[in-house]
């Protein structure tokens, strides 16, 4: 770090005080998915805002920019312009304070089923084993009294959001929060176009095939899930309480020696599958993860502790540089861990499954990718079409990109709003669709390179030279470009799902 200057003095302190913040916003976010009562969160989110909001941190680091600074430092800088420009939105008072209320009412929220109050744990597994259609429908819109009483204020923030957005300049916040990220909402709109158009006749035929073998006469949106499940591996093999053990030998097998790294991991009903907690990066990660039975859950916690794996390797000293550009990436290093859990060696030697059932599962592995994928665009373009126009039919157009991608037509409904991606994370799901394809094109690359990963300790090695000790001082997409030898594509995974 560049101590040699006054601006160099000058972002090593603007650092320390952003990143002294961030712990403190970090914990009290965990102790509130924990279901502890955490500190104020609106006050520690004061104290954030008042450094994004006070102009002469910004001037001064307009005026480091021009100064003689040493390459990483120039770097570091760079990326805290980039954190200024997007808080001028996120840290904004008023957004804050609304994400704040509306999470609350998130996370406090508890689904009825059948007349039972259940988990959401409870609630998708429902949606995905009852073979009572009635029940199914019930589970798929369990939160629907949740959407309807929160759907004004997520209008609300998106539209300050997107006004907050525009007062800089940008085109909506999607553009911004793209642009800052390395992406471009253009760009990312034709990669949706084409992975729907490539997959789409796939899909389609074999989610008829699966009605058909049901001997449903209509495809209802709470069957998608029960039609796919009906086809999946045992949960027998996969007991929640084997899911630790795995992690912890999949991993050590590979390199990473989980005990060793201190990552802590605690299981709670959360309103997702799993979180990893980058408290202060690399010394305190922590996950929340919501278990069950079932290799869906074993590949959860497999992606979060792909997250913390890498925050624990990062080796960058500027707090700006401990992390990469883009959540892609991230999410996409996440994936490529979870790529284990659907290796054929690994499910036949750790999950004791026999040849045919492993086979079985492959042979459909392609089209869960399918559905994942256009389950995600689907959502993220909902997302996108709301920015640009909050006052439109909300509901009309979420059934009409549901018949589209879903190949099924719903009942108009306020669920949408019950996503809690709109509120704590937005314009955040393009992210799951770029890190299938890093994730694919490092297995290709590494698969070509070696026999096995499962097992094959170069897979460590590789994985923190290229990707994990740089941190945020290389670009994510050079990091792709530079280990895999060539650019980010599509093509690997749409290669993975028989599409050519």
């Amino acid at each position: 770090m560049d101590y040699s200057s006054d601006h160099g003095r000058f972002v090593a302190e603007l650092e320390a005080r952003l990143e002294k913040l961030s712990v403190e916003l970090s914990e009290a976010t965990y102790e509130l998915y924990l279901g502890e009562k955490p500190p104020d969160l609106n006050e520690i989110e004061s104290r954030i805002s008042e450094v994004y909001f006070d102009p002469r941190n910004f001037e001064k680091l307009q005026e480091a920019c021009a100064s003689a600074l040493d390459p990483t430092t120039r770097l570091a800088v760079d990326r805290l312009r980039r954190w200024f420009t997007i808080n001028q939105v996120n840290r904004h008072p008023d957004a804050y304070k609304l994400r704040n209320e509306i999470e609350q009412e998130l996370l406090s929220f508890r689904p009825v089923v059948g007349g039972l109050t259940v988990s959401r744990s409870e609630a998708r597994e429902i949606l995905q084993k009852e073979e009572h259609s009635r029940l199914r429908k019930e589970a798929y819109y369990c939160e629907l009294p949740l959407a309807r009483k929160i759907r004004t204020r997520v209008l609300q923030l998106i539209k300050l959001r997107r006004d907050l957005a525009r007062e800089l300049g940008a085109g909506n916040y999607p553009d911004l929060a793209l642009a800052l990220q390395d992406n471009d909402v253009v760009d990312i709109r034709l990669l949706f176009a084409l992975l729907e158009e490539q997959t789409a006749d796939k899909f389609r035929n074999y989610l008829l095939h699966l009605s058909a073998e049901a001997s449903l006469d209509e495809i209802m949106p709470w069957d998608i899930s029960y039609l796919f499940e009906k086809k999946r591996l045992p949960d027998r093999a996969f007991p929640k309480e084997g899911i630790m053990p795995a992690v912890k030998d999949t991993f050590g097998e590979t390199g990473f020696d989980i005990d060793a790294l201190g990552i802590d991991v605690k299981f709670r009903d959360i309103p997702f599958g799993g979180l990893c907690f980058g408290v202060r990066i690399p010394d305190d990660v922590r996950i929340l993860a919501n278990p069950r039975n079932g290799h869906d859950y074993y590949l959860t916690l497999f992606h979060e502790f792909g997250h913390a794996v890498y925050d624990k390797l990062i080796a960058q000293k500027h707090y700006a540089l401990k992390g990469d550009s883009s959540s892609c990436f991230t999410e996409g290093i996440a994936v490529f861990f979870s790529r284990f859990v659907e290796d054929r060696e690994w499910l036949t030697r750790r999950a004791g499954l026999t040849e045919e059932q492993a086979n079985d599962y492959l042979s459909r592995l392609p089209y869960w990718r399918m559905l994942r994928l256009r389950r995600t665009i689907c959502s993220a373009l909902l997302e996108y079409h709301i920015y640009e126009d909050p006052d439109q039919d909300i509901e009309a157009l979420s059934v009409q990109l549901s018949h589209k991608f879903m190949i099924v037509k719903p009942e108009p409904s306020e669920l949408w709003a019950a996503n809690p991606f709109n509120v704590s994370h937005p314009v955040y799901r393009q992210n799951y669709v770029l890190a299938e394809m890093i994730a694919q094109q490092i297995h290709d690359y590494l698969s070509h390179l070696y026999a096995t990963l499962l097992g094959n300790r170069v897979v460590s090695k590789f994985m923190t030279k290229n990707f994990f000790a740089p941190g945020g001082r290389v670009s994510w997409r050079d990091k792709i470009r530079l280990a895999t030898d060539r650019p980010l594509g599509p093509e690997a995974l749409l290669a993975s799902m028989g599409v050519k």
